[in-house]
């Protein structure tokens, strides 16, 4: 079952098109306790990636390869971790400008965006919704960290593979994964969706680069989390 077709490969694209999708419909239900809500949003995130990859793992499953990594891989992907963070950042601090701005109101805005950025580094003040500013419960943790791995294997394993298979040279491909990830998180807002579609081609990169071994992905990925949840528990605490 693993030759790739193309209707199959168009069903298995659109299986992956938009899980986020579910846990933002979720939160219209009207959970009102920040906490349970975030819980809520968590599992319900969960279950689309569980039934994809396991519907995967039957009917593709040489587009999960979760092979040993080199050494040089997972170096890597803890090194890139910050600097990821650090760009995404910028990029929604800088997307959050309104109005027209001239060439050099741009420059001052990422000088700015640049300088906010580093404040926030020693003061770790980042800015979240609500909703993720109260402290994760381990079972959160667990649950964060099963959607890291279910989008590096829908983003990185369904998309970049099937793009490839159809014949795409491996840029290509390997942005079109990439935007496929950002639209994922549309529902956060369009500097976010930039943001995740810049972060898509860095995971997508290593991935290729690492031999194609979805571990590289998700170490990256879950270590930019880590950064971030490491950034608010140290808010919480002045």
């Amino acid at each position: 079952m693993s030759t790739p077709t193309p209707f199959l490969d168009g069903v298995l694209l659109l299986a992956g098109s938009y899980p986020a999708g579910f846990g933002h419909t979720l939160f219209s239900l009207g959970w009102t306790n920040p906490t349970s809500a975030r819980r809520a949003f968590l599992s319900f995130q969960v279950l689309p990636y569980l039934l994809i990859a396991s519907g995967m793992a039957v009917v593709r499953p040489d587009l999960i390869s979760f092979v040993t990594p080199g050494i040089l891989g997972l170096v890597a992907a803890v090194a890139v971790a910050p600097l990821l963070l650090a760009v995404e950042y910028l990029l929604t601090l800088m997307g959050n400008q309104p109005g027209e701005h001239t060439e050099t109101q741009r420059e001052e805005g990422a000088r700015s965006a640049l300088s906010s950025f580093l404040r926030s580094l020693s003061s770790a003040r980042p800015v979240l919704p609500e909703l993720w500013q109260e402290r994760l419960s381990w079972v959160e943790h667990g649950l964060l960290t099963l959607i890291v791995i279910g989008e590096e294997i829908v983003y990185r394993g369904i998309w970049l593979g099937v793009l490839r298979a159809a014949g795409l040279p491996a840029p290509i491909a390997l942005l079109g994964s990439a935007l496929a990830y950002g639209i994922n998180h549309i529902a956060l807002g369009r500097q976010v969706l930039v943001a995740k579609t810049v972060s898509g081609c860095a995971y997508g990169a290593l991935y290729l680069a690492a031999g194609e071994t979805l571990w590289v992905p998700c170490l990256l990925h879950g270590t930019q989390n880590f950064l971030l949840l490491f950034a608010l528990g140290r808010n919480r605490r002045e």
